[in-house]
């Protein structure tokens, strides 16, 4: 599809802050920080606390050792939890001018080789304790982190003390060489749906993306909506998401880095209680993570140990009203939604619990119900008639359509795959295959997407809209139901619901809950009695979102004979 219009909707035009003139790529970037503020701890685990200066020479000297065996490399694999280790390997990587491709450790052994291949990588850092916990096996030469940091000796260290020193004769990084437009990394997007695609996203795509969260989360703001520079600390953000998540490689790991930022690491984001006592005796300030995680957090978590959160972000998937209302309630934080895509890099929007400049030019407050924020700096969005193809001008919950998006941060193209890249890349829009509006100040609104739309004796039905009504008239939460769809032979398509429990209509059961779904819906969007699949748990990926893969998967085997 070409838009056919030439004026599109263009929300808030906020320019991207000026990158600093050593940025010319990550890796000189985190080297030109990283003297600036050698002392300044950078990075916390369960294994200790490192300093800027740490990591950059850790990092020298693992590059320095891999140097040799990764002559003849492009990509280099890197199955690691976030931590100090993921941390180091990521740097070094960088530094040698190759492609880290973090591998998503919670997909299985089928997919996690898949990625290897697929990305073209001979050889993975990793630990052969961690694989045997995350049940891997990769196809690939395995190279032990553990093993690599006992290979750093004297010779090692002389040369990481050249290379710092600025000698002549010091062992050149071609890393610091590479220019914006190189490939920065390979992510793979999640395979929620479909087979992961390599999205390849260039030195400049993450830069960008760290700009326009120093753009949107300076240390504090005033009371008028200006940046208050007198209040300037450095901020804590917790990391558990993994390196193989977007938001997670972007947001807790390179925007930490390179803002100067404490980035504190946390390798299962499942472990509830472990979480909420690391982010109180950490002081984490900004809370990074995907709303089907925090729905868990909320479980367990007391006020007091998020009073030190400013910032709590949730991405990946939409937040919910009811769950926004909870944190609330429970937390009194106002939860701030970011909107993004791997292909992105990952970001797209982002809110604030501040006052800002709305696209009218009058102050606004940063974050609204329901709305996914305002975009990104930098960010162009247009809304794009799913028939016609032609832009939409008109804003507010009338005017909806697709989310095609503009910016330094779009992916170059999907890793070997011509033909989805050009599917996904239009006249340089990127469509989201995101339904919604935008409303008169520039807030995005996601109604649902293309692919949760399913086709029934011809009819679009919107599934997110009826799981909306199952929580709605069960009083459960979004844990509690997903709605997805299988062919069927008369229909086309068929919607299937697995549900946790039925909450206030748990004695009326399925019957009861679907005779009062066909009080507000038309019944073609109801699933038959025996398309209603009860779980004792939904199944979450390692990047906290649903699995809607292997749901759908269960769905075909458990009505396979229906």
């Amino acid at each position: 599809m070409t838009a056919t219009n030439s004026k599109p909707t263009l929300t808030l035009p906020v320019a991207l802050p000026e990158a600093q003139p050593q940025w010319a790529n990550l890796a000189l970037a985190f080297v030109q920080k990283a003297k600036t503020c050698s002392t300044r701890i950078a990075v916390e685990d369960d294994q200790g606390t490192y300093t800027y200066g740490d990591l950059l020479a850790k990092s020298l000297a693992i590059a320095l050792i891999l140097q040799e065996q990764l002559t003849d490399s492009e990509t280099v694999g890197i199955i690691l939890p976030p931590s100090a280790p993921a941390v180091i390997a990521n740097l070094a990587i960088s530094l040698l001018g190759k492609t880290p491709v973090n591998v998503n450790y919670g997909t299985g052994n089928e997919l996690v080789n898949y990625t290897l291949e697929d990305a073209g990588t001979d050889f993975v850092i990793s630990s052969p304790s961690f694989l045997q916990t995350v049940k891997l096996e990769p196809v690939k030469t395995v190279l032990d982190m553990t093993e690599l940091a006992g290979r750093v000796n004297q010779y090692v260290l002389a040369d990481v003390a050249a290379i710092l020193a600025g000698a002549e004769d010091a062992k050149p990084m071609p890393g610091l060489a590479a220019t914006q437009a190189s490939t920065a990394t390979l992510l793979y997007t999640s395979g929620s749906t479909n087979r992961p695609k390599g999205v390849m996203l260039s030195h400049e795509s993450i830069i960008t993306n760290v700009l326009a969260v120093s753009e949107r989360y300076p240390t504090r703001y005033t009371q008028e909506g200006q940046p208050d520079a007198g209040a300037e600390i450095q901020e804590v953000v917790l990391g558990s998401l993994p390196f193989a998540h977007s938001l997670g490689f972007t947001g807790t790991f390179w925007a930490a880095l390179l803002l100067g930022w404490k980035a504190v690491y946390f390798a299962n984001p499942r472990d509830i209680r472990g979480i909420c006592k690391r982010v109180q005796e950490a002081g984490v300030t900004i809370f990074v993570t995907a709303p089907t995680l925090m729905r868990m957090y909320l479980i367990k978590a007391t006020r007091e140990q998020f009073a030190s959160v400013h910032v709590l972000l949730l991405g990946s998937e939409k937040l919910k009203p009811e769950l926004r209302k909870d944190i609330k309630d429970k937390l009194g934080i106002d939860a701030c939604e970011a909107y993004g895509a791997t292909e992105m890099g990952p970001i797209i929007t982002l809110s604030v619990a501040a006052m800002v400049t709305g696209a009218r030019g009058t102050l606004v407050y940063g974050s609204r119900p329901g709305s996914v924020g305002l975009p990104a700096a930098g960010t162009t969005i247009a809304v794009v008639d799913t028939t016609s193809g032609e832009f939409i001008a008109g804003r507010g919950s009338e005017h909806q359509g697709e989310f095609w998006v503009k910016g330094k941060q779009r992916m170059d193209g999907y890793h070997g795959n011509q033909e989805a890249t050009e599917k996904a890349i239009v006249d340089g829009w990127y469509r989201t295959g995101d339904i919604g509006y935008v409303d008169e100040d520039g807030f995005l609104y996601i109604t649902d997407r293309l692919a949760r739309f399913a086709k029934v004796s011809g009819e679009m039905v919107p599934m997110g809209l009826v799981e909306t009504l199952v929580r709605q008239l069960t009083g459960l939460d979004e844990l509690s139901i997903h709605v997805t769809c299988i062919p069927d032979a008369s229909k086309g398509e068929r919607l299937v619901a697995f549900y946790t429990g039925l909450g206030s209509l748990a004695e009326a059961g399925v019957s009861g809950l679907i005779k009062q779904l066909s009080d507000q819906i038309d019944n073609l969007w109801i699933p038959k009695v025996c398309d209603f699949i009860q779980l004792s748990e939904m199944p979450i990926g390692a990047t906290g979102k649903l699995d809607m893969q292997a749901l759908k998967a269960t769905a075909r085997d458990l009505t396979a004979n229906s």
